[in-house]
């Protein structure tokens, strides 16, 4: 869902000009759908000044396949891993290299900082 993608990805852009969200995805029309959510999100957020600096700094990789996918995750090595695909589980289960991970469209990060605690 490119909306639920972009609010995450702005959930993260809007602590920090510093911050950098990523999407690694293997549907370039989605790639297309999230950046075209982020700028209405964007056009509405409070926080949007931080956020819009942040969101320049991101960048999305579009990849062949889960396993490309799951390769570049690893080598970003992210503090935030949002897993948001059909087989979510079994992907979760193969990712290495990250701070927290969020399996499922559901789990957002967010929930993890305001939720769960640090």
């Amino acid at each position: 869902d490119p909306n639920v993608i972009a609010a995450d990805l702005l959930a993260q852009a809007e602590h920090d000009v510093e911050a950098r969200p990523i999407l690694v995805c293997t549907d370039e029309q989605l790639i297309d759908e999230v950046n075209v959510e982020l700028q209405q999100q964007l056009s509405v957020l409070p926080t949007a000044p931080v956020a819009r600096e942040a969101v320049k700094k991101g960048f999305a990789v579009l990849v062949s396949d889960v396993d490309e996918a799951i390769a570049i995750s690893d080598r970003i090595g992210p503090e935030h891993l949002e897993i948001q695909t059909a087989e979510h589980d079994a992907v979760a289960k193969r990712c290495s290299n990250y701070g927290g991970l969020f399996v499922g469209e559901i789990a957002a990060e967010v929930l993890g900082d305001y939720g769960a605690g640090p």
